[in-house]
């Protein structure tokens, strides 16, 4: 299981004034909607420290603040075809921040802009325009399985009985009519006459 996110500075206090409030752990752990232990640590480490924010981590912080990285997507969004580099120069000129290509791109793809090659297109020259041409055109005409063309060129949609006599009509070989389990065979129907 991983982590979740920590709790606010709002959410502690409220913790805390339950807790002041003579609440017992499962009362604030219900009302809340939290775990007992996250609840139980909360007022361990307010009654130990007399804090009840969170203690700031250890590790380098963040080359870039909040508003850097606002001028980074606008610049981005501005000129999506440009190299890192020269998103990287951009951004010095229009933040004052000097960073590396490679934080550029880190930040990048963290927004979600991803380095994408564009598809290969061949130039249409009079060679290969003919079979483009004829290809499109059978990309266009294709059929989807719903509706069927008949013999005289209009194409009909519709249930299974339009589908069974076009295919009975298209092909050369008789139709057999298979009777159903639910219809009486030809023997029954002759002593139910009588």
């Amino acid at each position: 299981m991983g982590r979740t996110e920590e709790l606010s500075d709002f959410q502690r206090g409220t913790v805390i004034g339950c807790h002041l409030s003579k609440k017992s752990v499962r009362e604030i752990s219900a009302m809340l909607d939290l775990p007992r232990s996250t609840v139980s640590a909360v007022i361990v480490k307010w009654k130990r420290l007399g804090a009840t924010t969170a203690l700031p981590r250890s590790g380098r912080p963040h080359k870039l603040s909040e508003r850097d990285l606002t001028v980074l997507e606008r610049v981005a969004n501005e000129n999506r075809l440009s190299p890192v580099a020269a998103l990287t120069t951009e951004f010095r000129n229009a933040s004052g921040s000097n960073v590396s290509p490679r934080t550029v791109r880190r930040e990048l793809h963290g927004m979600g802009f991803r380095g994408q090659a564009a598809a290969h297109k061949p130039k249409i020259i009079r060679r290969n325009a003919k079979p483009a041409l004829k290809l499109s055109s059978k990309k266009q005409n294709k059929t989807t399985p719903d509706t069927i063309s008949d013999n005289k060129g209009g194409t009909s949609s519709g249930g299974e009985e339009d589908r069974g006599q076009t295919d009975a009509s298209a092909s050369s070989e008789p139709v057999v009519q298979v009777p159903d389990k639910e219809d009486p065979s030809p023997s029954q129907s002759n002593e139910a006459q009588s």
